[in-house]
């Protein structure tokens, strides 16, 4: 798995070579690559991260599982950020509405989250002065539970919110044509040899 990760890698930062100007990336380069980029990880499974165990060589490894849900997550934002001076003297309302909103649900998702986790914080708070062995063991296995589930459905709910906001910068690099431009055909392109053939 890590071989072919690290394979899609290199043709993903080969496939820009020779595509920006001879100063270097412009804006639009700079904003397509991590467009680009944002879609290649959001169409992979959304992990959750952590460790997995495999056996290799007869001995149990410990191996890293990225957490994807916040790669992809980065990712939208670094486009975004690519795209905020774009952004700035966008004319679309239509577009501009669809990042309001996001920022408005982004906003309301993370106070729901805080709220939930006082009230958790609340429902457990003498989950570390408990004397009984057993019952206090018992109260952090809940408390870590649910703490847990509150991230998960929180992670959750971000990527959603960022593929909104994807599908706007979608629209907004549409909006100021570096879909179409000439020259941006090679941010798409993997190197397929048929079509260099051809």
């Amino acid at each position: 798995m890590g071989a072919e990760t690290d394979k899609e890698e290199l043709q993903y930062e080969d496939s820009y070579i020779g595509s920006g100007s001879k100063d270097g990336l412009g804006i639009k380069e700079i904003s397509l690559k991590h467009f680009h980029k944002a879609m290649l990880e959001g169409s992979k499974e959304m992990t959750e991260g952590g460790v997995t165990r495999r056996l290799i060589d007869g001995h149990l490894v410990e191996l890293p599982v990225p957490n994807q849900r916040e790669i992809f997550i980065n990712c939208v934002q670094m486009v975004r950020i690519a795209l905020a001076p774009q952004f700035l003297s966008c004319k679309e309302e239509k577009i501009k509405e669809k990042f309001t909103q996001f920022d408005k649900e982004l906003a309301d998702l993370n106070k729901a989250y805080h709220n939930k986790l006082d009230e958790v914080e609340t429902a457990y708070k003498d989950r570390n002065i408990i004397k009984n062995p057993m019952l206090k063991q018992t109260r952090i296995q809940e408390y870590n539970h649910n703490i847990s589930h509150l991230d998960n459905a929180l992670e959750l709910k971000r990527v959603e919110l960022h593929k909104k906001l994807l599908e706007a910068l979608s629209l907004l690099l549409n909006d100021l044509g570096y879909f179409d431009e000439i020259g941006t055909v090679g941010v798409f392109d993997y190197g397929d040899e048929e079509k260099k053939e051809k």
